[in-house]
Order: structure tokens, then sequence, then C-alpha cells
């Protein structure tokens, strides 16, 4: 029978002695066997860390798809009304969408205003986020994904609201993160490409008594930098800004509901 559990190789010395095993200081995990027939995993305090902080690849690989499937029907529900938001036929024709351009009012949608202009650059924006989807150059997919977004919400901003600017947000810190290390065409052009001698290496593990233990599945699936950080500090900005801008006297009344 075997029941793992996980505990900071700071406390290492509470083990007492009725358990027997080793300690691997490359991996960081020691393996313990007791009288009780139970394995106890002690975690290295770096992988601790990253399994607390850093986002799962496969996570991350899940989020591309929903994210790539979110961009693909907005732009077919821009595409269906394209002319009464994108072109000059629309409620925000060019000379209107001119008067109130500031530096970051970058749009490849102010180049022409014709229906068919709008249309190619939606057809344009799809091909970048269908490669998002299925993973295919997945940095290059993103960074493309991220442009033509901020492209088309800054043609017309009044069709906005704040899901589309946490749409563009998340979009952009998905490009400092590995979004195609599972389920993607990435990942089966990697594992064609490797070569036959790098894979004994890295199976060859399986030989050990580790095989594939915890901690290399916290080394291998875990991801943590900068970018992850602010990933969940983006998610938790929108309930901690709401709380504080939705905290007055209105909103406890009700009065600001009835609005």
């Amino acid at each position: 029978k075997e029941k793992p559990h996980f505990i900071m190789l700071e406390h290492l010395d509470n083990l007492n002695n009725e358990h027997s095993g080793y300690y691997d200081k490359n991996n960081g995990l020691s393996d313990f066997e007791g009288n009780d027939g139970y394995r106890t995993t002690v975690l290295s305090s770096k992988n601790y860390f990253k399994k607390m902080i850093g986002l799962d690849k496969r996570s991350l690989s899940l989020f591309r798809i929903l994210i790539a499937l979110i961009i693909i029907l907005d732009i077919r529900i821009r595409y269906i009304e394209v002319d009464s938001f994108l072109t000059n036929k629309s409620t925000m024709p060019l000379v209107t969408a001119c008067l109130d351009l500031h530096i970051y009012s970058i749009s490849f949608h102010f180049l022409n205003g014709t229906t068919f202009m709008q249309c190619m650059l939606l057809f344009l924006q799809l091909i970048a986020a269908v490669s998002l989807l299925v993973g295919y150059k997945t940095k290059v997919s993103t960074i493309t994904t991220w442009i033509f977004l901020v492209s088309l919400h800054n043609r017309n901003n009044l069709v906005l609201n704040g899901g589309d600017v946490m749409l563009r947000m998340m979009v952009f810190w998905s490009i400092f993160l590995p979004l195609g290390e599972h389920v993607s065409i990435d990942k089966a052009l990697k594992r064609r490409d490797r070569k036959e001698e790098e894979e004994k290496e890295i199976y060859g593990r399986r030989s050990r008594r580790i095989n594939l233990n915890d901690n290399e599945k916290i080394e291998n699936n875990y991801y943590i930098s900068i970018a992850t950080l602010a990933f969940f500090l983006q998610f938790s900005f929108v309930y901690i800004f709401s709380y504080a801008f939705k905290n007055g006297e209105v909103w406890f009344d009700g009065t600001a509901i009835h609005y």
C-alpha cells in the first residue's frame, strides 16, 4: 500500500528512526518507507514554492485552447456586424474615429474603412487565432493575436466593455508563458525531431528507484516566472478593484443595483 505524504525539506530532522530511506541531492527529494508500509516523500522548498506560485503547463495549454475559442467566437460576432461597427457605414466612421486619436490608438483598421478591408483584417486575425488554437508557432501566434486584438479594439471603443480589456491583458501575459507545451502541433514536432539518444537519457530515469517522482513532475510540468505572478495578479485585480470602487453607501443600500 502507498500513501504519499508531502513535508518540507527543512523538517527532515523530524522523521523518526522508524523510517528508512535515502535523500537525492540532485532532485531535492527524499523517499522514506516506514514500518507501517507507508511512503513519505520530502519535497524541496524550491519545488514546493514552484507548485504553489507556478502554473501547470497542462493548464496553460487548456487556457490557450479556451482563449483562442473565445477570440474566434468574438471574430464571428464582429464579422456579422462588420458594417455596423467597423466600416465607414458604422456608428463610428473613420472620420469620426480619427478625431479622438491618441498615441496609443494604433490600429490596422484605420487604413481603410471599406467592408472588404475590414473583413480581410478579421480573416487575418482568424488565421492567427486558429494557429493559437492548434498550438502552431505558439509564441508567434500569441503575439500576432494580441496585435490584431489591440488593433480591433482601438478601431471602435464604443462597443467595448471590461471583458474586452481583460481579454487583451490575458493574451498579453500569455506571450511570456509556455502555452504550447501540451496538446499542440509544436509539441508534436518537437517529439518527431527529438534524437534517439535524448529519448534514452530522459526516459532512462524510469530504471531508477524514483520513477518520475513528484519532484520531477513538478520540475517538468510547472512553470514559474514574473509572467506567472502577473497572470495571478491580473485576475486578482479584477476583484480587488471591484471591491474598492463598489464599497460606497449606494452599493450597500441597493441604489447602485437599481441604476
